[in-house]
């Protein structure tokens, strides 16, 4: 079931439903009566959660969810959040590289070039792919769809950019809807 770094217990329900969204686009079979089909049907998710209620998480707990994947197995980690600089951060991306693990992380959404972590660090390590959104005309995304302040971050430790505005996948509440949709970096 994977780890909830936040509650820290194996119950890693997702509170706001980011996680979700990001793990049915990812993940979701076809044929499942939601209208609605993942990038890899066959994959196995290992649900990590250092997201709390207030959309908020500590370097431990991203740390913890990092070393965690590594030492079980993950072959490809995608990290959809983000802060400042952090040696605790950057030791355990080291650890993923060290572990032949490819790192997916969000250049986030502030429609500015300030560097956040852990993407910052893929000029430094070869496994870590930094992501940004497109919109649909195939320019950075700015803004998104929620804000009009917002926008894809970008910068020199940009590795890779992805649609990312209006992208449907399931909904946080809901096993079967298909119907919601979010705009963003992740």
């Amino acid at each position: 079931r994977g780890w909830d770094w936040v509650n820290n217990d194996n119950n890693p329900t997702d509170d706001l439903g980011h996680g979700t969204n990001i793990a049915g686009i990812i993940g979701a079979i076809a044929n499942n009566n939601s209208l609605f089909a993942g990038a890899n049907w066959n994959s196995k998710l290992m649900i990590l959660k250092s997201l709390d209620q207030n959309n908020s998480a500590t370097y431990e707990g991203m740390a913890n969810s990092i070393y965690y994947a590594a030492d079980n197995g993950a072959k490809v980690l995608s990290m959809s959040l983000g802060g400042g600089p952090s040696s605790l951060i950057r030791d355990a991306v080291a650890y993923t590289n060290m572990h032949n693990m490819s790192f997916v992380a969000c250049m986030m959404n502030f429609n500015d070039a300030v560097p956040y972590y852990p993407a910052a660090y893929s000029p430094e390590f070869p496994n870590m792919i930094a992501v940004g959104s497109t919109n649909p005309n195939d320019f950075r995304t700015s803004p998104f769809f929620w804000s009009a302040s917002s926008g894809s971050n970008y910068g020199s430790h940009l590795n890779v950019v992805a649609p990312g505005n209006y992208i449907y996948s399931l909904a946080s509440d809901s096993d079967t809807n298909s119907g919601e949709y979010w705009g963003g970096t992740s």
